[in-house]
């Protein structure tokens, strides 16, 4: 009898431990009560939180939480990764890292926003991260951001092309302007002004490029301001004139 009693202790065991986390977790006795949301730059967006929120009363070990972080970063993508802390006996805490900024949107009137590789806007830009390329937008543009927004996703796209031909065509040192929703302009180091229509950056940046290392620009009373790429033919302005002007060729 004693054996047998020695034999079948350890499945004894094993079911006593069974019922008790059946009856835990049927009781609901570590049910969550409070979920907690916080981004590195501040709480989370309220349609994140509540969205964490319709999981609140589940379990805290029986649930897979870990799933509604990867939900959350498919729901909002300027929230690229995250930590999850549980609490005993009943809290939750997400803890969400931003995508890492790609380039400063700045404002007519000075203010500096940081923007990730989505679009959406990060937050305000800080005096130590002016290693990010900036753009700058002319009062008439019309988008003007503010946390968590998102910019017109073909905008975004035009503006990251616009950087990666000044890149290619060796154009880094040029300051990169938004002239409206379409067009943009470059104020190039020696102080010139030229125009480009955004959706077709890359094959007029490329021209002006060519421009740049075959032509002077000049004409008989001051020197070209202005290079105007949007047309079939580039036109060229000084500050007396909108009228076109002939490049010269650099022997």
């Amino acid at each position: 009898m004693r054996f047998g009693l020695r034999s079948i202790l350890p499945l004894l065991v094993v079911l006593a431990l069974f019922l008790s986390a059946f009856f835990v977790y049927q009781a609901k006795v570590f049910s969550v009560r409070k979920i907690l949301c916080q981004t590195d730059h501040g709480d989370c967006p309220d349609y994140v939180q509540a969205e964490l929120n319709t999981h609140l009363g589940e379990s805290l070990f029986f649930t897979d939480f870990p799933q509604y972080g990867e939900e959350i970063t498919r729901l909002a993508p300027f929230l690229a990764s995250f930590e999850l802390q549980k609490e005993f006996p009943d809290t939750v805490i997400y803890r969400f890292a931003s995508a890492e900024p790609k380039y400063r949107y700045v404002e007519s009137d000075g203010r500096t926003w940081l923007v990730d590789s989505a679009g959406y806007v990060i937050g305000l830009a800080d005096d130590t991260q002016t290693t990010y390329p900036a753009v700058t937008a002319s009062i008439t543009v019309e988008f003007h951001p503010d946390v968590r927004e998102r910019i017109d996703p073909t905008l975004h796209q035009q503006i990251l092309n616009v950087w990666e031909t000044l890149r290619l065509q060796s154009l880094n040192e040029s300051q990169f302007f938004l002239l409206n929703q379409k067009d943009g302009y470059l104020i190039l180091p020696d102080g010139k002004r030229a125009y480009f229509t955004l959706a077709q950056a890359p094959a007029q940046l490329a021209k002006l490029s060519y421009l740049l290392k075959h032509f002077t620009f000049s004409t008989v009373k001051e020197p070209i301001a202005e290079i105007d790429l949007r047309f079939s033919q580039v036109i060229l302005r000084n500050h007396l004139s909108t009228a076109s002007a002939a490049a010269e060729v650099t022997p």
